[in-house]
């Protein structure tokens, strides 16, 4: 059985801006209204995930939650390691850690040379101080001393793997050492065949089925039953996903012309403006809007493709609650219907 006979898996995923003690009840509604994942990323200058996630982990008995997307350039592997562990015992075995190369960085002054070797290392050192390994690991970015080791017994002696990227290397990286590989804003079908192309010479050099290698998107979501009102907020809060990462994707042609007025709407601020100059069929390309149909027609269509997860992101409504309520109530259910028809 692949990856994807399981039928599309539903989480949510986002950067940390609420308040401390409010990620806790969110979690409870989420596991409540049948989400399988939550995870929170490490966005640069959001909230650090663990807090939310230990709150999280405190308030549900079911769902994963995802240690989202560390970068070992701003945090250690050892300390990778130490904070995967922690989640994962108090969440009872639920956690799973998310690697990446890391965004922005550079407005840091943080050089990220060699990242599929750091990510590579950073993974090494994380599962041998998990496994109780003492070997130790002597490698071109990070090293771990032999004989090093936990002062603590682990929960669990691995946890799942996923890696974020859209780099065709680093996804080579993922179909060799990850459980799953994360493509952040698109909503984008024709991705799933991509990464799994990307996947394939890793997967085979380890000897893996590409197949049993979950692929995951993490798009947008902005439902209502006024369309247009959804397509209007996803327009203006999207636009930005559509420069940041558009000209990653190889299958989407972008006109240089709409792109060069949206980077300087952008630049202005003017989110609005820079919105509306995205064609909806585009738009969709990199996030999920529009009706509780519309949005049943693409998270199937993406089924159909092939992803394995999506981890839709807020803002999931023009209210946060009652776009949850709308995925309670309209999109899980429908998507269940739509499997056992």
């Amino acid at each position: 059985m692949t990856a994807h006979e399981a039928g599309l898996s539903i989480g949510l995923g986002w950067a940390a801006a609420a308040r401390p003690g409010e990620y806790g009840p969110l979690a409870a509604y989420a596991e409540e209204i049948g989400v399988d994942e939550l995870v929170v990323y490490s966005d640069l200058m959001f909230r650090p995930p663990l807090g939310p996630l230990l709150e999280m982990a405190a308030a549900t008995e079911r769902m994963e939650l995802g240690l989202g997307c560390l970068t070992p350039f701003t945090v250690h592997p050892v300390e990778i390691a130490g904070q995967v562990a922690y989640l994962d015992a108090l969440s009872g075995g639920r956690a799973h850690l998310g690697l990446v190369r890391g965004a922005w960085l550079d407005k840091l002054g943080l050089e990220q040379r060699r990242a599929i070797t750091a990510i590579r290392e950073t993974w090494e050192i994380v599962s041998k101080l998990l496994a109780g390994d003492t070997s130790g690991v002597s490698g071109r970015v990070f090293r771990l001393e032999p004989g090093l080791s936990l002062e603590y017994e682990p929960e669990r002696s691995r946890v799942p793997l996923a890696i974020g990227t859209w780099s065709p290397k680093l996804a080579e990286l993922a179909g060799e050492l990850a459980d799953e590989v994360e493509i952040g804003g698109t909503g984008n079908p024709e991705m799933a065949e991509v990464i799994r192309n990307r996947m394939a010479p890793g997967a085979e050099r380890a000897g893996r089925d590409v197949g049993q290698i979950q692929v995951s998107f993490n798009p947008m979501l902005v439902v209502d039953e006024d369309g247009p009102a959804a397509e209007a907020l996803a327009r203006r809060m999207g636009a930005m996903y559509v420069e940041v990462v558009g000209h990653l994707d190889p299958t989407v042609s972008l006109d240089p012309d709409m792109m060069n007025r949206m980077r300087a709407l952008l630049a202005q601020d003017d989110h609005e403006a820079a919105g509306r100059l995205v064609p909806v069929d585009l738009l969709r390309r990199f996030l999920v809007c529009g009706t509780p149909t519309q949005v049943v027609d693409h998270l199937l269509e993406l089924e159909a493709a092939g992803v394995d997860k999506v981890y839709l992101g807020n803002p999931f409504g023009l209210e946060e609650r009652r776009g949850l309520e709308v995925l309670a109530e309209r999109i899980i259910p429908a998507l269940a219907r739509a499997r056992v028809r």
